[in-house]
């Protein structure tokens, strides 16, 4: 759980640092300085502990498994929000 945590923290870190290069731009203001927690919150930490998960899987069947019905999940994503609802 600590590394995952810590690579968290890691990515938001160099998303600070690119932020402040100038060469990152936050678009929305609540996902801005001094907000960095979402950023650690929604943007990161269900990532890392997703892709942990998947990765100490027993089995390469598990971990097929699982990732296709992540794409799964993503196509009827697509479909609803971009062919029916015309969101995107």
């Amino acid at each position: 759980m600590v590394l995952r945590q810590a690579n968290s923290l890691l990515c938001v870190f160099i998303e600070v640092i690119l932020n402040q290069w100038g060469v990152l731009v936050w678009a929305y203001p609540w996902w801005n300085w001094p907000n960095v927690w979402l950023i650690i919150l929604i943007g990161y930490m269900p990532y890392m502990i997703f892709s942990f998960w998947v990765h100490d899987m027993e089995s390469m069947k598990k971990k097929v498994t699982v990732v296709a019905a992540m794409w799964v999940i993503v196509i009827v994503c697509l479909v609803l929000f971009m062919g029916i609802l015309k969101w995107i």
